[in-house]
């Protein structure tokens, strides 16, 4: 609990620290007073923020406050809180088209989205105690986890210019999100039935891709391969693979080098991340194109809640009414 010299103890407790956009966090600032507060205030403040910089043609910078949201835990017209201890709860709806929490914090470059919601108890505008919490926002897809199919179609062109038939890849994985230290399964089937040259193997790239937006509308992309193997297939002309005969491959979802707990899928308006698999195709020598494409993967929070600090043994606070608020009306354009 925060305190200026003794007089107050404010705290927030957050029930769902974790939630989805457009759903609610509902939260209890609790109060411990040791005298009665004159032309008190007792604010809460809850902010949504895009922070980046990066190199670029010298050191890059942006902002973006997309949630700026104040209101008062106060009754109307009260203006004293007598000494003694309150709990006041209060529910605050986000917005569902917001981007997820975010931080990457690399050589080259820094980028966070952050939620934060604090309370603020103020006498005549001195500030007399604070408490604030971090809220870790889940962004909204078109997901609920579900499997993806992605279907390619290639042409394999031999180095003289003679087209050597079409080769038919469908790739699918069991879900489309996941959490950090999971593995993705991925499944490719072949057909090679119209093919006139022999498939001998598959490479699979697990790729993550940061883009940054700064202030004067430079962009900075950082690619970065989390995961890549090759697989011998050997899949001969005129061959297919197909239901039951997939080929299967899992992809670890984690690294030595990144920490992807916090480094996840979202797409903010300076700040956006992405992830997806990329498959590519060895027909052997003399080959100037191969088969190659991408299956999209959403990697979804995975944080660690912080700890409660015990309440004072004689803790019996008073429950005051609940409050609820919308922050859908402080969205910055």
């Amino acid at each position: 609990m925060g305190a200026k010299q003794g007089v107050a103890h404010i705290f927030i407790a957050v029930e769902n620290s974790t939630v989805n956009a457009g759903q609610e966090i509902s939260c209890i600032a609790h109060l411990l007073l040791n005298e009665k507060i004159k032309f008190a205030s007792l604010d809460i403040t809850f902010t949504g923020r895009e922070r980046l910089r990066f190199q670029g043609d010298g050191i890059k910078t942006g902002k973006y406050n997309f949630i700026q949201f104040k209101n008062s835990l106060l009754q109307p017209g009260q203006k004293e809180i007598q000494a003694g201890s309150y709990s006041f709860p209060f529910i605050i709806e986000i917005p569902k088209n917001v981007p997820g929490t975010f931080k990457a914090n690399m050589k080259r470059f820094e980028a966070k989205i952050q939620y934060k919601v604090k309370v603020e108890l103020r006498s005549n505008k001195e500030l007399i105690g604070k408490s604030k919490s971090e809220i870790i926002v889940e962004q909204t897809f078109d997901q609920n986890r579900y499997s993806v199919l992605t279907n390619h179609a290639g042409t394999i062109v031999c180095c003289d210019c003679c087209r050597k038939g079409v080769c038919e890849l469908v790739a699918h994985i069991d879900k489309n999100a996941y959490l950090p230290q999971e593995n993705a399964k991925l499944w490719v089937s072949v057909n090679n039935g119209n093919s006139r040259r022999a498939l001998s193997g598959i490479g699979v790239m697990f790729w993550r891709v940061i883009r940054l937006i700064s202030h004067d509308n430079e962009v900075g992309v950082f690619k970065k391969c989390i995961f890549n193997t090759n697989v011998n297939v050997n899949v001969a002309s005129g061959e297919k693979l197909l239901t039951g005969k997939e080929i299967q491959i899992d992809i670890p979802i984690y690294s030595k080098e990144i920490e992807l707990d916090q480094c996840v899928t979202t797409v903010g308006k300076i700040v956006q991340c992405r992830y997806f698999i990329e498959i590519t195709t060895d027909f052997g020598r003399c080959m100037s194109r191969i088969v190659d494409f991408e299956v999209p993967l959403i990697v979804v929070p995975k944080f660690i809640p912080p700890e409660m600090p015990s309440a004072p043994e004689d803790w019996h606070p008073v429950e005051m009414p609940m409050a609820r608020f919308s922050s859908y009306e402080s969205e910055t354009s």
